[in-house]
């Protein structure tokens, strides 16, 4: 997947999860936040990688 489309950071096929997005002027943060059984309400929820975007430096703070 990643050879083919260069633009994306990161990727995990087998995990499910969604994210958390914390968004102002100084800097843009988002939670890959994984879910590990999706059928589950209750179902533990992890933080699996963190990226940030600084106010005026360009590219991705992994």
């Amino acid at each position: 997947m990643i050879p083919e489309n260069p633009h994306i950071k990161f990727f995990d096929g087998d995990r499910r999860g969604y994210f958390r997005v914390n968004l102002n002027h100084e800097r843009w943060q988002a939670d890959l936040r994984i879910v590990e059984i999706v059928s589950r309400p209750d179902a533990p929820v992890y933080t699996l990688a963190s990226f940030v975007v600084e106010n005026g430096r360009p590219g991705i703070q992994a």
